[in-house]
């Protein structure tokens, strides 16, 4: 009975409001960049649209009106969810646009057939390469990065190692991915490089490029002085697990103790060994803990941070903490992958390493650590960003 009561409010509600457009946000229901992308999105329209998300939850979907003083929520059971009541669902909450930003954790193939046969227009937001294949950052079974592999007999023998117990047929996914994604208003990449990697699956689709926004105030606090230290500060910044390089952090902080250099390691977030604050018994590694990005740039100016890491062995889409820490005005080391890769090259504010292996990092440091001024002629590149 509360449910239909809801609904019920729902309905009246989004009748009292027919000038306004509403919007459908699909979403999963992880963290990281699409759901931090969607909230600032919605931050931005929620006065002048009617809002409404949608996000999986094991065998059910759940449906929230954020058009009320206290949103209102919905559970939607999947197997009672057809293209009919569906189409109705939205009709009768006047949707008129759906914005698909994730489609983890949904019943894929349902999902494609309830979406087009509602007959709304709909858009489709690339975060990462789910839309390519399960293993959504490209990570293949021997835990590298797989260059973006098309070949399907390859990525099938792939597939079978790392997911045994799903059966999955990687030519009818991408098949529907590719119908899927040509029958979209809009698909929507956050880099040309991300554009790029999907034209090479799909290569008769219409991708737009537009790179996301930073919507917290970043402060510069980039210092001279850090370089003057004894020992060279480097930064890795966010939650970082092995796709994000963890196993790259650790092993340099192995050859920096073996050889002895006066370099220490700053995790400005976790790790997927160290979730919680951790300083070493020599205070040559440490890990802060979770942080607020609007406390980003203080904390790097806290730890005397002359330079910034970005480890990451498969290709982002687009990367906010690259960003983040550019307009903080800290030069950046990261791989030849990726958006975070294009961004360095654009703005020449660091340092491109080809093969991503610690040992080749440790390389660059060693060289950096001996020509600090190299450091401070790229913080100099980021001086009028914006």
């Amino acid at each position: 009975m509360k449910n239909i009561r809801n609904f019920i409010k729902s309905v009246m509600v989004n009748q009292q409001s027919p000038l306004k457009k509403g919007t459908l946000f699909i979403n999963h229901a992880m963290g990281g960049g699409a759901i931090h992308f969607q909230s600032n999105y919605i931050n931005k329209v929620k006065n002048e649209q009617r809002i409404f998300t949608l996000k999986p939850n094991n065998h059910e979907l759940i449906l929230t009106d954020h058009n009320h003083q206290i949103p209102i929520t919905h559970k939607l059971s999947i197997s009672k969810l057809n293209d009919t009541n569906f189409r109705q669902l939205l009709n009768a909450l006047h949707i008129e646009l759906i914005f698909i930003n994730h489609l983890l954790g949904y019943p894929t193939d349902k999902m494609f057939s309830w979406i087009k046969h509602a007959g709304i227009d709909y858009y489709f937001f690339v975060h990462d390469f789910h839309c390519l294949c399960p293993s959504f950052n490209l990570i293949n079974h021997n835990k590298q990065y797989c260059n973006a592999e098309t070949d399907p007999n390859v990525c099938q023998s792939c597939l079978e190692k790392l997911f045994p117990r799903e059966q999955i047929n990687i030519k009818s996914r991408r098949l529907a991915f590719e119908s899927f994604l040509k029958s979209a208003k809009k698909v929507i990449a956050p880099s040309e490089n991300t554009k790029n990697i999907l034209l090479k699956y799909y290569r008769d689709i219409k991708v737009e490029v537009h790179e996301h926004t930073i919507d917290v105030q970043i402060t510069r606090t980039y210092k001279e002085n850090f370089l003057k230290n004894k020992h060279l500060n480097i930064a890795f910044v966010g939650a970082i697990g092995p796709e994000k390089g963890s196993n790259i952090i650790y092993e340099l902080k192995d050859f920096i103790a073996k050889e002895h250099l006066p370099i220490n390691i700053k995790v400005i977030g976790f790790t997927d060994r160290h979730g919680k604050p951790y300083k070493s018994n020599d205070g040559k590694f440490e890990v802060t803990g979770s942080y607020k990005v609007e406390h980003l740039s203080q904390l790097l100016a806290d730890h005397q941070i002359a330079l910034v890491v970005n480890s990451s062995i498969c290709p982002e889409t687009y990367s906010y903490t690259t960003s983040e820490v550019m307009l903080a005005g800290y030069p950046i080391i990261t791989f030849n992958l990726g958006a975070p890769a294009d961004r360095i090259k654009k703005h020449q504010c660091g340092w491109i390493v080809d093969k991503a292996t610690s040992l080749d990092l440790l390389i660059l440091l060693k060289r950096l650590n001996e020509h600090r001024e190299e450091i401070n002629e790229k913080a100099e590149k980021l001086r009028n960003l914006s």
